[in-house]
């Protein structure tokens, strides 16, 4: 109900605010109506169902009725209903799954029509990939994984694309075709696009499960097909870009994070390559070999070989010798604090090229955040935040994009708080200080055996800010996390803090007096509790 006039003076008001922060921020009593109802909505959506947030929704804002009065209202009103039907139907997986679906058919073009019928419990679907985005399902069986993909139109004699052109086989006297490098251009373009949608697809279908994923994969020998992307893996040191796209099916790319898994042991013992550079990853994975029924008579040898005995017993003492320092084995070269401080959290990828969008992730809003704090000038006042992020783009610092998508009434919080004041005021400042320090095994991992506690450990990592006064400092961490209580962000983050001030103590010879978590969302600083030196 809201006229051109009331959104122009919204934007009036609030010319640099998005729209929902517009109207959040409005003391106008219909903003203010309008707002609470978003806020309601939202809390609802957490935990009623898709069919039940819209007869709530209808309810609330007597749209039914509004439909109803507009011409061919009858129409509009069945039309609304059937809305209503499919929806109780398709958002059985929930909100975010029934969005997706809905954006799904408005990108086809396709229309509703008659709403689809509801599985019973314990009935079994098939679909293709394609079909089964949006959806969910608690167990999920991925079938025909080693299906080569459908890459013959990138070998034709003549190709065309979108962006680079034609690209044509030099045809000779003798009617031989010999490929010409414009055509080869487009050949490794028109792969590596095909090879993106396959990685796309497969990623849909593996986002599909809700408790467990079983695929399958038909091979002659899996065992060599195992060995062969081991040894490539460890000459390439992990799956590489360079090595995933030249995959030509699912199977390749689900053997590859199979064989870096940590609970895929089995795996590698198949491959012949137990000693990969395995990946951190949470929850099981399962290799299983089915192998064709075979008569006994075929698995039964011909003839039994009787071992030696005295070489099976050399054999057998020379297995069982034991290294003296295995403990030592276990304690790392080199580790960076991430390795230690998020041990417990999920691991963070960077999204591929299909699932960005123009809007950032949480991730990257704090990256851009951390980016503005770390070269905000200490001499520019608070009320120059806009032109001061605008000299950051100007200088190459940030991006665009970045400085859109920061929060500025966030950064104006830190500018105006005690801690900004503390790193203007301090003898030296240092931000986004990377550091390489060795410090003793104890410290880095507790459990270390009394004999090997004094081994040094190379960590490796970035401080957000130090604060240097004299011999005196105090480390500086900046957080982005949505938590409802800022204190337990020092729980959470205490191992990180104490190893940055281990290693900072020694490479710069002060004594860290004071650890700080500045908690960006709530605008306040969270102290790290130091243990008592012994």
């Amino acid at each position: 109900g809201f006229s051109p006039e009331d959104l122009a003076r919204l934007r009036a008001q609030h010319p640099n605010e998005p729209l929902y922060r517009a109207v959040c921020s409005s003391n106008e009593p219909r903003m203010c109506e309008l707002a609470h109802l978003l806020r309601t909505l939202r809390t609802m959506a957490a935990a009623e169902s898709v069919a039940g947030l819209c007869d709530e929704l209808l309810m609330r804002t007597h749209y039914l009725a509004a439909v109803s009065a507009m011409e061919n209202g009858q129409v509009r009103r069945a039309r609304l209903r059937s809305f209503l039907s499919w929806s109780a139907g398709v958002g059985a997986g929930g909100l975010s799954a029934f969005l997706r679906t809905v954006d799904s058919v408005l990108e086809s073009g396709s229309s509703i029509g008659t709403p689809p019928p509801v599985q019973a419990q314990g009935q079994v679907a098939m679909m293709t990939i394609h079909r089964s985005k949006g959806l969910e399902f608690p167990i999920v069986l991925l079938a025909d994984t080693a299906r080569q993909f459908h890459l013959r139109d990138a070998y034709a004699s003549i190709l065309f694309h979108q962006e680079l052109g034609v690209g044509m086989a030099l045809r000779l006297g003798s009617g031989d075709l010999i490929a010409t490098v414009p055509q080869r251009a487009l050949r490794m373009a028109h792969l590596h696009e095909a090879v993106d949608e396959e990685m796309h697809i497969l990623y849909v279908a593996l986002t599909r499960a809700r408790d467990c994923l079983m695929a399958f994969a038909a091979m002659k020998c899996p065992q060599s097909k195992l060995k062969a992307l081991a040894m490539q893996m460890k000459g390439r040191g992990g799956a590489v870009p360079a090595l995933t796209q030249n995959a030509r099916s699912f199977a390749d790319w689900l053997c590859m994070a199979g064989l870096l898994h940590p609970s895929a042991g089995a795996l590698r013992e198949q491959a012949g390559m137990v000693d990969l550079p395995l990946m951190q990853a949470y929850g099981e994975l399962t290799g299983v070999f089915a192998k064709p029924e075979q008569e006994q008579s075929e698995l039964r040898p011909s003839v039994v070989l009787q071992p030696d005995k005295q070489q099976t017993d050399l054999l057998l003492r020379q297995f069982a010798r034991k290294y003296p320092h295995q403990e030592l084995t276990q304690i790392p070269v080199k580790l960076s604090v991430s390795e230690l401080s998020h041990a417990e959290q999920s691991l963070l990828l960077e999204r591929p090229s299909f699932a960005q969008q123009a809007r950032m992730t949480a991730a990257e809003r704090g990256t851009a955040a951390h980016a503005v704090l770390q070269f905000l000038n200490c001499n520019t006042a608070p009320e120059t935040l806009q032109s001061e992020i605008s000299r950051l783009v100007q200088g190459g610092w940030i991006s665009v994009h970045m400085a859109e998508q920061v929060d500025s009434a966030m950064l104006v919080r830190f500018l105006e708080s005690a801690l900004w004041q503390r790193m203007c005021s301090a003898q030296r400042l240092l931000r986004e200080y990377p550091f390489l320090t060795a410090i003793d095994a104890k410290y880095v991992l507790p459990e270390t055996p009394s004999t090997y506690a004094h081994c040094p450990i190379a960590v490796q990592g970035i401080a957000d800010a130090v604060l240097l006064n004299g011999d005196r400092a105090e480390l500086v961490d900046y957080k982005t996390d949505r938590v409802r209580d800022a204190q337990g962000l020092a729980e959470r983050y205490r191992t990180q803090l104490l190893l940055y001030r281990a290693a900072l103590e020694k490479r710069l010879c002060v004594k860290i007096e004071r650890c700080t978590i500045y908690a960006l969302q709530h605008g306040c600083e969270v102290d790290v509790k130091i243990p008592p030196q012994p």
